[in-house]
């Protein structure tokens, strides 16, 4: 996925987090995933200080349509 790309969808997909309520956004480091052609990953995971399994989640982005799932870590 380009920088530019990441950085243009950024801020909504960390509202769409931010409203799932899962974890604190101050409390997680978010960087780019991979480019699956027709979807977008966003890595979310929490900061060392406060990581524990299952402490990262996939905000999945659907290029066409702009919806949004999370993907919950194991």
């Amino acid at each position: 996925m380009s920088r530019r790309f990441f950085s243009d969808r950024l801020p909504e997909v960390r509202e769409f987090f931010r409203k799932s309520g899962r974890f604190r956004l101050d409390r997680v480091n978010v960087s780019p995933g991979f480019d699956c052609g027709d979807t977008a990953d966003f890595l979310f995971e929490a900061k060392p200080e406060f990581n524990n399994p299952g402490f990262h989640w996939i905000v999945e982005l659907t290029k066409s349509t702009g919806k949004m799932v999370i993907i919950d870590g194991i």
